[in-house]
Formats: structure tokens, sequence, C-alpha cells
């Protein structure tokens, strides 16, 4: 079938499809459940997809699955979901909240578990007129480092995958909108401790202990400095210390002080050279006060860099579904980070962010006990994704 009559059966594919996607993303949204812990989900999305008439492969990662199609072409693409959900507990109100006390979808990953749900629907129906290969994962455990994707990977999930197309959804686009962003997209992000270890003593007496407090607000400020004056000012880098913990009664000094935080830039090059700056500076101030320190540094993800060819397919999907001015170039990369960049040091791909802000409303950022999102997104992310697999699988024949 030629592409335009494509588009015109994905199209009503979609709308037909839509009522029972939404229950989807409300069923998943009751139970959000945390990296590595997604049983309900699990079960639940093998039960619909198995409903659906399709087999999925269970078990990948742990709790993933991952859904094959075979078409008539030869090659083959993914399109990652995301399926976890965050420790905050819900306060939107809405009448499918979260039934997990202390767990919420904060980050949309029920409707990016949905939107996988309704690609999974539309290509069964599609059936042999899909002209090459397509594998839809549902990937747990995006939301800690290292992350699922790693293990997804070493599970053999995106073997025989010559491309990987993911999605986010953003508050800050309106809905009917997408964002897309050529070459690095997300930073990278590596999640640091730091354990300052000094003396203990009577806060009366300062001079007879070594003050770890002290040390440590020292290691914070230098660290700071790192960006501004240890590395080149034309590359993005965010050293941020999110948490210090020391001491328990005001009038004692305490012998330990712990900092942690994460750091994260658009450079990989840059991401080599921190570890060994820290190291440096933390050794300088700790070794003048007569103190000792211990660094541990996990690796996260690295930056996400969007293939151009793959970001350039799901531009002009969005140009041809949405409009042409609907379809925006993102001037920037974000610091954010997002796992979904460990496939694309294996292949190509690209991520889109998908608006998901209704015109008017409030709008609450991701991780929020008041994040929402507009519905009328999902299946608006359903038929832009079919269409940009099949566009790719097509263009990709052809050359």
């Amino acid at each position: 079938m030629e592409i335009k009559k494509l588009y015109d059966k994905v199209h009503h594919l979609v709308k037909e499809f839509t009522p029972e996607i939404i229950f989807h993303r409300r069923e998943l949204h009751k139970i959000p459940e945390l990296a590595h812990y997604e049983f309900k989900t699990a079960k639940y999305l093998a039960k619909a997809i198995s409903e659906f008439g399709v087999t999925p492969k269970t078990g990948v990662a742990g709790t993933g699955l991952t859904v094959d199609f075979r078409g008539t072409g030869q090659l083959s693409i993914g399109f990652r979901c995301d399926i976890d959900g965050l420790p905050i507990s819900e306060e939107t109100g809405l009448e499918f909240s979260s039934a997990h006390p202390g767990k919420m979808h904060a980050c949309g990953h029920d409707a990016h578990t949905a939107i996988g749900l309704g690609v999974v629907k539309v290509l069964h129906a599609l059936g042999t007129e899909i002209p090459g290969n397509v594998r839809v994962l549902f990937q747990p455990a995006e939301e800690i480092q290292p992350g699922g994707a790693l293990e997804m990977i070493a599970d053999g999930a995106i073997d025989g995958l010559d491309a990987i197309f993911s999605v986010h959804v953003d508050p800050t686009i309106e809905t009917g909108n997408i964002g897309v962003k050529f070459g690095p997209h997300l930073a990278s992000v590596d999640i640091f401790e730091i354990q300052i270890f000094g003396e203990m003593g009577h806060a009366a007496h300062p001079h007879l202990s070594v003050d770890s407090v002290l040390v440590a607000s020292k290691v914070v400020m230098a660290l700071h400095s790192i960006p501004s004056r240890k590395i080149d000012p034309l590359h993005q880098i965010v050293i941020t210390i999110s948490m210090i913990h020391g001491g328990d009664a005001k009038n004692v000094m305490p012998a330990h002080v712990t900092l942690g935080g994460t750091i994260r830039t658009l450079d990989e090059g840059v991401r080599k050279q921190i570890p060994e700056i820290m190291k440096t500076t933390i050794k300088g101030i700790t070794s003048a006060f007569d103190a000792t320190y211990k660094l541990d540094i996990i690796k996260g993800a690295p930056v996400l860099y969007n293939d151009f060819k793959c970001a350039s397919i799901l531009m002009q999907t969005g140009q041809k579904i949405l409009g042409y001015a609907n379809a925006l170039e993102l001037p920037t990369p974000r610091m954010g980070s997002e796992d979904f960049s460990n496939y694309l040091t294996h292949i190509p791909g690209a991520q889109i962010r998908l608006g998901t802000n209704c015109s008017g409303c409030k709008e609450h950022s991701l991780h929020s006990p008041y994040f929402t999102l507009d519905e009328e997104s999902i299946p608006i992310g359903v038929e832009l994704f079919v269409m940009a697999i099949l566009e790719y699988l097509t263009q990709n024949d052809n050359h």
C-alpha cells in the first residue's frame, strides 16, 4: 500500500482505538510501581497485549516486555516505552489517581506505555502491510541510575534492530505540537557521593577537632566553581549538590559529613574529565584541614544524541500529521537525562518531546505531585510513531 493510503488507514485505526488506549492509560496510572518492581504493570501489559491477539515476550530485563512484528521488508526498527513510576504521593485529585500510596506516575510513563500499547494494536491491525520489522519495547527502571536500558540491551532487546524511536511527554509544549532536537538532546548524568571524615569534638572547642562541616562547606563551594574555572565555558556542565547530612546534636561537631549530587554535561569528553578534577579538588581541601575523604561516582546515562536521519523522519512525520508549524525544532538541548541514550550508543535513533499541555491549563512540571497531562496527546503520539515507523521502513528500504 502506498504511504498516503497508509496515513489514512492509520488515522482511522487510531481514532477507532483511542477510547481503549485511554482506558489503558488510566488503569496504568492507578498502579504506579518503582524501578524493577513493575510486577502488576508487566502483568497488565502482557494481558492487554494478548487480548489484542499478539503474543509478547515477557521477563525481559526482569519486568520488561517486547513485541515483534514481521513485515515484508528487511529493515527493523524499535519503539521504546518506559513503564516505571516515582516515589511521589499523588495530589492531582484525578478519579483514576494512584492506588499505591507514596507512588505516582509523575513523569508520564503511563502515557508512554499507553502509546506503546496503541502502537502494538495498530501494527497488529496493519499486519503484512508493514514494510519491514518492528519491535516495541516496554522497559522497566528508567527512573534510576544506571537504568533499565542497559539490562534490556544485555537481554537482547535491540538485537537485529537498525534504529529505534522513543517519546517523552512535555508539559511545556501545547497538545498538538511536538519538539524535535537534532544532535545532542539531553545531558549525561552521573551520581556522586562524597564522605568527609574529620574528628568529633565539642562545639565550644573547635580547635581541638577537625571540623567536617566546615570542610564539607568548602568542598561544596569548590565543586560549584569547577564548571566556570576548570571547564571551557563553551561546554555546558552542571554540578549540583542536592544532599548534605552531618551531625545529630547542636553542640557536637560531627566526625563525618556526607554530600551527594549529580554531574551533567552535553559532551562525553568533558564528562570523562570531571571525576579526576573532583578528586584533585576534594583532596586539596581535605588535606588543608587535616581531614580525609571518600568519593564514589555511579556512572549513569550518557549524552542523548538524536541521529539526524531518525530525527528528520520524526520531524517530517509530525509536519504531515500536525501541520508544518506544529513540529517544532527545539533550539537548545536540555540538562535532564534519559537512559534511552544507552540504546543510541549501539544503534541510531531519536527521542522527541510530545506536547501534553492543553491551552489555558495550569502547567505542572514533571516529577510534581500535581503533574497531569492532556489525554488528547496520547492518540497523537500513537499516530505519529506508527507513521514514523512506516516512513523509516519505507524511506530506508527505497535507498
